[in-house]
């Protein structure tokens, strides 16, 4: 089973009968839950940096968009919303939601681990959407950090809120974890690797060999991310922790 085999399983239950006005109101709480940690992160980082009343008019890219978790975030705050991820399922429910809405967010079908991926804009704001941690091999995260020094402008800000290493995390039934720090996923008496719970010195590493610059940087003990759908009691003292960053290119 592939990356994108298993990253689609999360959508099937999207079919075109549910996406509809009827169950708008449904799809609306999953993309709060979805996104609701994003949402904090940002704006608290708007507050922190007094964007508030420089966003209108600005470009925004969501990394890893599935149905557009953050389009009418950003459409709020009049920003221009482009989503992308590489799953074709996820892009096509995303366009079936949008024109629900009535919004005018548009969405890309790239994969950003193919370093020949140029999509022709560069961004204000580029928004990770829980992606990095889904990246589990080092050439796939190098080409991350390369697609975002040539689509941010050059003033632009990468927000990154993702999975890290906590030396009391715990591994349920069906999972492991690797000396490398990935995790995988028992699925069909098999393990796939399905994310990177990285140290925070090793993210803080691979952002300095990119050559991108740390603008901020904060490890937040008290925030807990909940990865095992199948425990959602899970004990929150013995989850991965919450790194939250953001880059640019000076």
């Amino acid at each position: 089973m592939d990356a994108k085999s298993l990253y689609n399983m999360a959508y099937n239950k999207f079919t075109p009968d549910f996406i509809s006005k009827q169950n708008i109101r449904k799809i609306d709480a999953y993309l709060l839950k979805n996104s609701e940690s994003l949402i904090d992160f940002i704006d608290k980082y708007i507050l922190q940096f007094n964007l508030t009343e420089k966003l209108s008019g600005t470009d925004w890219l969501e990394l890893g968009c599935g149905l557009g978790s953050l389009a009418s975030y950003i459409q709020d705050k009049k920003g221009h919303y482009y989503g992308m991820d590489f799953s074709e399922l996820a892009i096509s429910q995303a366009k079936l939601v949008n024109d629900i809405k009535e919004e005018n967010a548009v969405f890309i079908l790239e994969d950003i681990t193919n370093k020949n991926v140029k999509i022709g804009r560069q961004f204000d704001f580029i928004i990770d959407s829980h992606l990095l941690h889904c990246l589990t091999k080092d050439i796939e995260r190098k080409q991350y950090f390369e697609f975002i020094k040539s689509h941010l402008k050059p003033d632009g800000i990468l927000l990154v809120e993702t999975m890290c290493f906590d030396r009391n995390m715990s591994i349920p039934i069906g999972y492991e974890f690797c000396e490398d720090f990935t995790l995988k996923k028992e699925i069909q008496n098999q393990f796939y690797p399905i994310r990177a719970i990285k140290r925070a010195k090793d993210i803080e590493e691979e952002i300095q060999l990119s050559a991108l610059k740390i603008k901020t940087f904060f490890y937040h003990a008290e925030l807990g991310f909940n990865i095992y759908e199948e425990f959602p009691n899970f004990n929150t003292d013995h989850l991965p922790r919450t790194l939250r960053f953001s880059l640019g290119l000076a």
